[in-house]
Parts: C-alpha cells; sequence; structure tokens
C-alpha cells in the first residue's frame, strides 16, 4: 500500500483531460487507486467520480494506491496528474 498527497498544479484543476488521462492510464494497471479530497472518495478509473471530487488548482489530493505494482502505479499517475 502506498499513501501520498499531490497538490493539483493545473490552472484548470481535476477536469475532463486530465482525469481521462488518469483512468486511461490506470486501466493498464493492475493495481487499485482511490482519490479522496474534501470527504469524497473517488476511483482512479472512473471518469465521473473523479471529476465529481471538485479538485481545482491549489487543492491537496490523497491518493492510495493498493496492489500487485503499486510503484510502477505510482510513477505512471506522477505523469498524467495534473
Amino acid at each position: 500500500m502506498i499513501k501520498f498527497q499531490h497538490l493539483i498544479e493545473a490552472e484548470e484543476g481535476l477536469h475532463a483531460r486530465p482525469v481521462a488521462d488518469v483512468a486511461y492510464t490506470l486501466n493498464k494497471c493492475s493495481s487499485d487507486v482511490q482519490i479522496t479530497f474534501n470527504g469524497k472518495t473517488a476511483s482512479g478509473r472512473d471518469l465521473m467520480e473523479m471529476l465529481g471530487l471538485n479538485a481545482n488548482k491549489g487543492d491537496l489530493i490523497d491518493v492510495l494506491i493498493v496492489g500487485g505494482n503499486e510503484e510502477e502505479t505510482k510513477e505512471a499517475l506522477l505523469k498524467v496528474l495534473p
């Protein structure tokens, strides 16, 4: 299990394009990823759940990775998170 926080740096926040990139990237990984913000949790593979987090620039999201290739998943995820 890997837990970390990520600061949203993109002006648009966690919007459609980066959310799609995250879901696409995670669909190639075997680990389960949960993203939490402001009391809400979303699957990293679910576009609508992630959009529902309403995370904006400057917000800190919590990320939890559980599964077989956690380190590889984290590296891939950090490349696409805004």
